[in-house]
């Protein structure tokens, strides 16, 4: 059977995921203290890269399914929809990412300043 391949830009995705797994195992080791080897990080890495190949496959389908381009926020909802506890978290962040974009520019314009010097009297 031929070898999966990770979705994207390849060697940067992989090195991402290398680094992430590496860094989250060396910090489960710690705190089990143990020692996580390079080839159960490497079959993490290979897990993470096919779970996210298929993931990447289905958002596809289901926006092709709907007659779209691009991957839209209920596409990820649909995927998720066996997934109570996930589901809750996207929908907060979806929520938070909406609240954000109707907040107006939190940046307040300067007061206009008198490009005149004082002079002392």
């Amino acid at each position: 059977m031929e070898e999966e391949k990770p979705p994207g830009n390849q060697p940067k995705f992989l090195k991402n995921v290398v680094t992430v797994v590496s860094e989250r195992a060396q910090e489960f080791g710690n705190k089990k203290d143990l020692e996580v080897g390079p080839e159960v990080i490497a079959e993490i890495t290979r897990f993470v890269s096919l779970v996210a190949k298929s993931t990447c496959g289905d958002l596809k389908l289901f926006s092709q399914h709907a007659k779209r381009s691009l991957v839209s926020p209920e596409d990820v909802l649909l995927l998720a929809r066996k997934h109570p506890s996930l589901k809750a978290r996207l929908l907060a962040k979806l929520a938070d990412h909406q609240t954000a974009k109707t907040k107006p520019n939190a940046k307040r314009a300067s007061p206009p300043t008198d490009s005149r010097k004082k002079r002392k009297t």
